[in-house]
């Protein structure tokens, strides 16, 4: 009776991380598919691959498919940001997966800016007394979006 007991346990530990797993928070990277078509942005404070110098840091440029490889190198960061081609539709379609919750939304001409949080994503940041962690930018054709924030342009 008491190894029954036991089993049980730890099957329900076992489904508890498995839940814990898909359902907990992600960093953003985890959450894009990411390509040759993808560029990426890696805002660091030291690196050995080729970088430009900010005067506070470096900022990284990688596309989607060596994405992993060039942050291994990459230590102390600040944020990432990742760009790509797409449609309105793509945009709004990765406003609703991420579930973002919008602070504040700009329109700049052909630009849009959405500030946020999103539930899917780690870390954050506080703005205006609110959790951020999630900043994207559509300018009718691309997609820009950071992780707190877009620490590039877009």
């Amino acid at each position: 009776m008491q190894a029954k007991k036991i089993l049980v346990v730890i099957f329900l530990v076992i489904i508890l991380a498995g839940v814990m797993l898909v359902k907990m928070p992600k960093s953003l990277d985890r959450q894009l598919t990411l390509d040759e078509k993808v560029l990426c942005n890696v805002f660091c404070k030291n690196t050995d691959v080729s970088a430009m110098p900010l005067g506070y840091g470096y900022a990284v440029e990688c596309n989607g498919k060596n994405f992993y490889a060039v942050f291994k190198r990459c230590s102390e960061i600040d944020g990432v940001s990742f760009s790509w081609r797409a449609s309105e539709y793509d945009f709004l379609q990765l406003v609703q997966r991420l579930e973002v919750k919008a602070h504040t939304t700009q329109n700049f001409d052909n630009l849009t800016v959405i500030c946020g949080y999103s539930p899917k994503l780690n870390d954050k940041i506080v703005m205006d007394k609110k959790p951020t962690n999630v900043q994207i930018a559509f300018d009718g054709k691309r997609i820009t979006i950071g992780s707190p924030l877009i620490l590039g342009s877009y």
